[in-house]
Protein backbone atom coordinates (compact mmCIF):
# COMPACT_ATOMS: atom_id res chain seq x y z
CA UNK A 1 0.00 0.00 0.00
CA UNK A 2 2.85 2.52 0.80
CA UNK A 3 4.08 1.38 -2.34
CA UNK A 4 1.47 2.40 -4.00
CA UNK A 5 0.45 5.76 -2.64
CA UNK A 6 4.84 6.05 -3.13
CA UNK A 7 4.04 5.88 -7.03
CA UNK A 8 1.64 8.06 -7.07
CA UNK A 9 3.19 10.77 -4.96
CA UNK A 10 6.21 10.25 -7.32
CA UNK A 11 3.89 10.96 -10.64
CA UNK A 12 2.66 13.88 -9.44
CA UNK A 13 5.82 15.50 -8.59
CA UNK A 14 6.88 14.36 -12.17
CA UNK A 15 3.78 16.06 -13.61
CA UNK A 16 4.37 19.34 -11.61
CA UNK A 17 7.66 19.22 -12.66
CA UNK A 18 7.37 18.53 -15.95
CA UNK A 19 4.31 21.62 -16.84
CA UNK A 20 6.61 24.24 -14.86
CA UNK A 21 9.72 23.13 -17.30
CA UNK A 22 6.92 23.07 -20.19
CA UNK A 23 5.24 26.51 -19.63
CA UNK A 24 8.76 28.23 -18.46
CA UNK A 25 10.13 26.67 -21.95
CA UNK A 26 7.15 28.03 -24.02
CA UNK A 27 6.84 31.03 -21.85
CA UNK A 28 10.11 32.44 -22.92
CA UNK A 29 10.70 30.89 -26.59
CA UNK A 30 6.97 33.40 -27.33
CA UNK A 31 8.59 35.88 -25.02
CA UNK A 32 12.29 36.01 -26.94
CA UNK A 33 10.34 35.77 -29.89
CA UNK A 34 8.13 38.51 -29.29
CA UNK A 35 11.08 40.71 -28.16
CA UNK A 36 13.15 39.72 -31.15
CA UNK A 37 9.66 40.59 -33.29
CA UNK A 38 9.40 44.11 -31.87
CA UNK A 39 12.87 44.77 -32.58
CA UNK A 40 12.64 44.06 -35.86
CA UNK A 41 9.62 46.20 -36.32
CA UNK A 42 10.76 49.32 -34.64
CA UNK A 43 14.34 48.73 -36.77
CA UNK A 44 11.93 48.69 -40.19
CA UNK A 45 10.08 51.50 -38.92
CA UNK A 46 13.03 53.57 -38.56
CA UNK A 47 14.22 52.66 -41.69
CA UNK A 48 11.25 53.91 -43.22
CA UNK A 49 11.28 57.09 -41.61
CA UNK A 50 14.59 58.00 -42.57
CA UNK A 51 13.70 57.36 -46.00
CA UNK A 52 10.81 59.22 -46.15
CA UNK A 53 12.69 62.25 -44.75
CA UNK A 54 15.81 62.14 -47.15
CA UNK A 55 13.34 61.71 -50.10
CA UNK A 56 10.85 64.28 -49.06
CA UNK A 57 14.06 66.34 -48.51
CA UNK A 58 15.53 65.73 -52.28
CA UNK A 59 11.97 66.41 -53.68
CA UNK A 60 11.42 69.64 -52.06
CA UNK A 61 14.29 71.01 -52.67
CA UNK A 62 14.40 70.28 -56.34
CA UNK A 63 10.70 71.37 -56.44
CA UNK A 64 11.68 74.95 -55.03
CA UNK A 65 14.62 75.32 -57.14
CA UNK A 66 12.96 74.92 -60.45
CA UNK A 67 9.79 76.75 -58.92
CA UNK A 68 12.31 79.86 -58.30
CA UNK A 69 14.01 79.44 -61.61
CA UNK A 70 10.90 79.81 -63.43
CA UNK A 71 10.01 82.70 -61.74
CA UNK A 72 13.08 84.41 -61.86
CA UNK A 73 13.44 83.78 -65.99
CA UNK A 74 10.06 84.75 -66.31
CA UNK A 75 10.19 87.65 -64.86
CA UNK A 76 13.95 88.48 -66.96
CA UNK A 77 11.80 88.12 -69.76
CA UNK A 78 9.49 89.84 -69.33
CA UNK A 79 11.33 92.94 -68.27
CA UNK A 80 14.58 92.91 -70.20
CA UNK A 81 15.14 95.23 -73.11
CA UNK A 82 17.56 92.86 -75.35
CA UNK A 83 15.61 89.99 -77.49
CA UNK A 84 18.75 87.46 -76.90
CA UNK A 85 17.88 87.87 -73.09
CA UNK A 86 14.25 87.89 -73.40
CA UNK A 87 14.85 84.32 -75.84
CA UNK A 88 17.17 82.45 -73.42
CA UNK A 89 15.00 83.23 -70.32
CA UNK A 90 11.58 82.08 -72.16
CA UNK A 91 13.65 79.01 -73.24
CA UNK A 92 14.87 78.34 -69.43
CA UNK A 93 11.22 79.00 -68.23
CA UNK A 94 9.75 76.67 -70.36
CA UNK A 95 12.66 73.88 -69.19
CA UNK A 96 12.52 74.82 -65.88
CA UNK A 97 8.51 74.85 -65.91
CA UNK A 98 9.04 71.05 -67.39
CA UNK A 99 11.13 70.19 -64.58
CA UNK A 100 8.37 71.48 -61.90
CA UNK A 101 5.71 69.26 -63.52
CA UNK A 102 8.29 66.16 -63.84
CA UNK A 103 8.94 66.54 -59.86
CA UNK A 104 5.15 67.12 -58.85
CA UNK A 105 4.14 63.98 -61.33
CA UNK A 106 6.86 61.57 -59.63
CA UNK A 107 6.87 62.15 -55.64
CA UNK A 108 9.36 59.53 -54.05
CA UNK A 109 6.76 59.40 -50.99
CA UNK A 110 3.68 58.01 -52.02
CA UNK A 111 0.50 58.31 -50.19
CA UNK A 112 -1.12 56.38 -47.83
CA UNK A 113 -3.92 55.34 -49.61
CA UNK A 114 -1.60 54.20 -52.08
CA UNK A 115 0.13 51.65 -49.60
CA UNK A 116 -3.05 50.74 -48.44
CA UNK A 117 -4.40 50.06 -52.20
CA UNK A 118 -1.19 47.93 -53.72
CA UNK A 119 -1.05 45.92 -50.30
CA UNK A 120 -4.86 44.50 -50.83
CA UNK A 121 -4.47 44.14 -54.84
CA UNK A 122 -5.19 40.55 -55.17
CA UNK A 123 -6.23 39.73 -51.25
CA UNK A 124 -9.92 39.42 -49.64
CA UNK A 125 -11.06 42.83 -48.28
CA UNK A 126 -11.31 41.65 -44.55
CA UNK A 127 -7.05 40.48 -45.43
CA UNK A 128 -5.49 41.84 -41.94
CA UNK A 129 -2.27 43.42 -41.84
CA UNK A 130 0.02 44.79 -39.30
CA UNK A 131 1.71 48.35 -38.80
CA UNK A 132 5.05 46.14 -39.69
CA UNK A 133 3.39 44.80 -43.01
CA UNK A 134 2.40 48.38 -43.84
CA UNK A 135 6.29 49.95 -43.04
CA UNK A 136 7.52 47.12 -45.15
CA UNK A 137 5.30 47.90 -48.55
CA UNK A 138 5.98 51.55 -47.76
CA UNK A 139 9.84 50.79 -48.40
CA UNK A 140 9.31 48.92 -51.03
CA UNK A 141 7.56 51.73 -52.85
CA UNK A 142 9.93 54.09 -52.09
CA UNK A 143 12.68 52.03 -53.30
CA UNK A 144 10.68 51.34 -56.26
CA UNK A 145 10.70 55.07 -57.23
CA UNK A 146 14.10 55.66 -56.05
CA UNK A 147 15.20 52.96 -58.75
CA UNK A 148 12.75 54.25 -61.33
CA UNK A 149 14.05 57.75 -60.68
CA UNK A 150 17.48 56.71 -62.31
CA UNK A 151 16.58 54.11 -64.51
CA UNK A 152 17.50 54.98 -68.44
CA UNK A 153 13.84 56.38 -69.09
CA UNK A 154 14.48 59.11 -66.93
CA UNK A 155 17.86 59.65 -68.42
CA UNK A 156 15.83 59.48 -72.12
CA UNK A 157 12.97 62.02 -71.07
CA UNK A 158 15.08 64.58 -69.75
CA UNK A 159 17.63 64.32 -72.21
CA UNK A 160 14.53 64.59 -75.48
CA UNK A 161 13.61 67.86 -73.33
CA UNK A 162 17.31 68.91 -73.40
CA UNK A 163 17.58 68.70 -76.84
CA UNK A 164 14.83 70.29 -77.95
CA UNK A 165 15.51 73.20 -75.63
CA UNK A 166 18.88 73.46 -77.45
CA UNK A 167 16.94 73.07 -80.85
CA UNK A 168 14.61 75.94 -80.06
CA UNK A 169 17.40 78.15 -79.28
CA UNK A 170 19.70 77.51 -82.95
CA UNK A 171 16.44 76.78 -84.84
CA UNK A 172 13.84 78.72 -83.61
CA UNK A 173 15.35 81.63 -82.45
CA UNK A 174 17.71 81.36 -85.39
CA UNK A 175 21.11 81.39 -83.63
CA UNK A 176 24.17 79.29 -84.11
CA UNK A 177 24.91 75.90 -83.56
CA UNK A 178 27.08 76.83 -80.90
CA UNK A 179 24.86 78.41 -78.76
CA UNK A 180 22.26 75.72 -79.17
CA UNK A 181 24.55 73.03 -77.85
CA UNK A 182 25.52 75.60 -75.00
CA UNK A 183 22.04 75.72 -74.04
CA UNK A 184 21.91 71.49 -74.54
CA UNK A 185 24.99 71.45 -72.40
CA UNK A 186 23.74 73.66 -69.61
CA UNK A 187 19.95 72.26 -69.23
CA UNK A 188 22.17 68.48 -69.16
CA UNK A 189 24.21 69.26 -66.31
CA UNK A 190 21.39 70.25 -64.08
CA UNK A 191 18.76 67.56 -65.06
CA UNK A 192 21.85 64.93 -64.64
CA UNK A 193 22.72 66.40 -61.19
CA UNK A 194 19.03 66.31 -60.65
CA UNK A 195 19.06 62.77 -61.13
CA UNK A 196 22.46 61.79 -59.41
CA UNK A 197 21.36 63.33 -56.33
CA UNK A 198 18.13 61.74 -56.13
CA UNK A 199 18.67 59.47 -52.90
CA UNK A 200 19.20 55.82 -53.67
CA UNK A 201 19.44 54.67 -49.56
CA UNK A 202 16.18 52.93 -49.83
CA UNK A 203 16.60 50.49 -52.46
CA UNK A 204 19.62 48.67 -50.31
CA UNK A 205 17.59 48.76 -47.39
CA UNK A 206 14.64 47.11 -48.96
CA UNK A 207 17.03 44.62 -50.23
CA UNK A 208 18.44 43.79 -46.89
CA UNK A 209 14.75 42.93 -45.29
CA UNK A 210 14.14 40.61 -48.62
CA UNK A 211 17.41 39.17 -47.46
CA UNK A 212 16.55 38.96 -43.76
CA UNK A 213 13.32 37.48 -44.56
CA UNK A 214 15.19 34.57 -47.01
CA UNK A 215 17.33 33.80 -44.04
CA UNK A 216 14.11 33.42 -41.68
CA UNK A 217 15.08 36.04 -39.86
CA UNK A 218 12.01 37.98 -40.07
CA UNK A 219 8.89 37.96 -38.31
CA UNK A 220 6.34 35.85 -40.31
CA UNK A 221 4.16 32.82 -40.48
CA UNK A 222 6.32 30.40 -38.46
CA UNK A 223 6.13 26.24 -38.08
CA UNK A 224 3.95 25.61 -35.39
CA UNK A 225 5.19 24.90 -32.30
CA UNK A 226 5.50 21.30 -30.65
CA UNK A 227 3.10 20.71 -27.55
CA UNK A 228 3.75 17.64 -25.02
CA UNK A 229 0.67 15.95 -24.08
CA UNK A 230 0.40 13.41 -20.81
CA UNK A 231 -2.25 11.36 -19.97
CA UNK A 232 -2.69 9.16 -16.86
CA UNK A 233 -3.76 5.51 -17.34
CA UNK A 234 -4.86 2.51 -15.16
CA UNK A 235 -1.67 1.19 -16.61
CA UNK A 236 0.97 4.01 -16.32
CA UNK A 237 1.68 7.27 -17.74
CA UNK A 238 1.33 8.03 -21.64
CA UNK A 239 3.36 10.91 -23.50
CA UNK A 240 3.02 12.10 -26.55
CA UNK A 241 4.03 15.55 -28.41
CA UNK A 242 1.62 17.10 -30.69
CA UNK A 243 1.99 19.78 -33.73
Amino acid sequence: MKSKRSNQISVIIFLSLFSIIGINSISCQTANRDSLDNRINTEIKELVSENRHSANTWWYSWLAGYGAATVVQTGIAVTSPKIKTRQDMWNGAATTFLGVAGILATPLVPKESDINRLMYEGKDADHLFTRADFSEAMLKEIARREQFGRSWKVHAVTCVVNIGSGLVTWLGFKRSFGEGMVTFAINTVITEAQIWSQPIRAVKDYKKIVQLHSKGKLAGPGAPSGQWLMTATPGGLNIRLRF
